[in-house]
């Protein structure tokens, strides 16, 4: 029974003689070493010559094509020419076999090729990308989502294609199919296209570049952007922590970016000093004379006024509490860290509260550097807190606090 079988296959499919695979097998050693050959001529031709003429053009790009290879991964396809234009050859009468070696060949030549050219165009798009954030345009306008975007349609296309040659069927079909699938594409990939709507109108509105400091409270997040992609926005926060927050979501919950304090060159200083009212008199000629000795920087604002004084009598009395926001100007206007022109400068009184009087400091620093900036602001309200005994002020502090400090005290 089985010899019977086995002479019925046989008068169907004959198999190859001996000596048609040993003359298969010299065919393939002659064009694998042809193809060897071609792969070194196309290497030294195409890569060493490109190579040399991109960095004669600019070191830079050539450091970065030797980094992704994209024109080596292109030499590759050599090999595959050479195997394809000696397919044709492997068909011989003794080729009516299970395994047509030509056909298959020329598919593999054809999926090896398919693949090459993709993965050829990968690195292309990196090599790209990375020339690109070479240049200073880069942080205004990152590429990276458009990137991540034309690298998944390349795969997506390549499979098709690769796909379609092995099936021997047209391309279209399945773009066609594709097309009917949309709803369910947009289902899976719902992240993705949301994500690259948000960054499209994140760079045409140039809300965030990489490098910006922001702030999104919802999430979290204060500190530097470090990259912004298709579906997220990485952050690094000032603790040293990362933090991603969906792209989308940047347009939906709002953030605040803090690029155009660093643009302007001025970091504002916003802080107040309450003042007990208790301590809140006016002065006599007497006392201002007293005061011009003691702070020489107001003198001619108190001559001024112990001019109005003596003229007009007691009518034109000065509170001391007027007298120490004219020294917190006049010491501020001559302060080299402030800015003076072009920025607020206000110094004013704010509503009196159960804490005292707030006499508010608003203006900017010329150092937008964050430790500068809390330096000089520092600086400032340590002076202006030590001064206000010379003008009788006190500055309000919490009995609560007070009594605490007794008892750790005794």
């Amino acid at each position: 029974m089985i010899e019977m079988i086995s002479q019925r296959i046989c008068q169907y499919v004959p198999w190859p003689s001996v000596s048609w695979l040993l003359t298969l097998l010299a065919f393939f050693v002659v064009i694998a070493i042809l193809s060897w050959v071609a792969n070194r001529i196309a290497k030294f031709v195409l890569v060493k010559m490109s190579h040399n003429l991109i960095s004669a053009i600019n070191p830079k790009w050539g450091d970065v094509f030797q980094k992704h290879q994209p024109i080596r991964t292109l030499s590759h396809i050599v090999p595959a020419l050479v195997f394809y234009a000696f397919s044709n050859g492997l068909q011989t009468n003794d080729m009516a076999t299970i395994v047509q070696v030509g056909e298959v060949t020329e598919l593999m030549c054809f999926v090896y090729i398919v693949l090459t050219i993709a993965i050829c165009l990968y690195s292309l798009l990196n090599t790209i990308y990375d020339i690109y954030n070479q240049y200073p345009i880069s942080i205004r306008l990152p590429i990276k989502t458009y990137m991540q975007v034309l690298k998944f349609a390349l795969v997506g296309f390549a499979g098709i294609i690769v796909v379609s040659i092995i099936l021997d069927t047209s391309p279209l079909a399945f773009f066609t199919g594709l097309g009917a699938a949309t709803a369910v594409i947009m289902l899976v990939f719902k992240d993705s296209i949301l994500g690259l709507v948000a960054s499209v109108q994140l760079s045409l509105s140039d809300i965030v570049r990489i490098g910006d400091w922001i702030t999104a409270p919802s999430y979290k997040v204060d500190g530097d952007v470090i990259e912004v992609s298709l579906s997220t926005v990485k952050v690094r926060n000032f603790d040293k922590t990362i933090s991603t927050i969906p792209t989308y979501a940047l347009l939906s919950t709002g953030l605040q970016n803090w690029r155009g304090m660093k643009e302007s060159g001025g970091r504002r200083i916003k802080r107040a000093l309450h003042i007990d009212m208790d301590y809140i008199h006016f002065y006599t000629i007497k006392d201002l004379e007293t005061l011009k000795k003691a702070v020489p920087l107001i003198s001619d604002f108190l001559n001024t006024e112990i001019s109005k004084m003596k003229e007009q009598g007691e009518q034109e009395a000065i509170s001391n509490s007027k007298v120490y926001r004219e020294y917190i100007t006049t010491y501020l206007r001559e302060h080299s860290g402030i800015h003076q022109e072009g920025f607020t400068f206000l110094i004013r009184h704010l509503e009196p509260t159960d804490k005292g009087l707030p006499i508010q400091v608003y203006v900017f620093t010329r150092d937008t550097n964050w430790v500068n900036h809390e330096n000089v602001q520092s600086d400032i309200f340590d002076h202006l807190i030590a001064a206000a005994p010379i003008f009788d002020l006190k500055i309000f502090q919490d009995s609560v606090g007070k009594l605490l400090q007794v008892k750790v005290n005794n």
